[in-house]
């Protein structure tokens, strides 16, 4: 790619043209890619490394992949960036890994919480409903945390 440049005299349009005649069973770069590996070239003094993704190693990354689940199951209320520190892996690697594994993070907020004592009370209620037969009428029972009329759901905010 280099000798095909300097024979172009720096002309990164014919260096496009001239590779692809004297190579045409290769795949073509563009002119940028000629400009840039002349430029590393001339900063660094060596040739750019080049990770084409079919040569990737397929098992690269998972013992870090199974490092990064072993970590959130072992201690689920961990950040994201407090694995990534530990693991010395980029953040977004975390992210990645756990949205592939079919994982995402949540905040667990408790609302209410049911005493001993309260299953006598919720009993007594029971009761007092089935005794008034006018007001089942007047219920409306779902399942859902919170809903509206217009059917719009803000599901950010719901609570466990």
């Amino acid at each position: 790619m280099i000798c095909v440049y300097g024979f172009s005299d720096g002309n990164s349009v014919h260096a496009v043209a001239e590779y692809q005649q004297r190579f045409p069973n290769r795949r073509l770069p563009t002119r940028r890619v000629f400009t840039g590996v002349y430029q590393t070239l001339r900063d660094t003094g060596s040739l750019p490394g080049v990770l084409i993704g079919a040569e990737h190693d397929v098992n690269e990354g998972v013992d870090e992949d199974e490092s990064v689940v072993q970590m959130v199951q072992s201690s689920p209320r961990a950040s994201t960036r407090r694995i990534a520190r530990r693991l010395r892996v980029p953040h977004m690697r975390v992210w990645v890994t756990l949205h592939a594994e079919g994982m995402y993070p949540y905040h667990v907020q408790r609302v209410q919480h049911l005493r001993p004592g309260d299953f006598v009370a919720r009993l007594e209620f029971c009761k007092w409903l089935n005794g008034s037969h006018e007001l089942h009428r007047y219920i409306l029972f779902t399942d859902e945390s919170q809903f509206n009329r217009d059917g719009v759901n803000n599901t950010h905010n719901s609570h466990v």
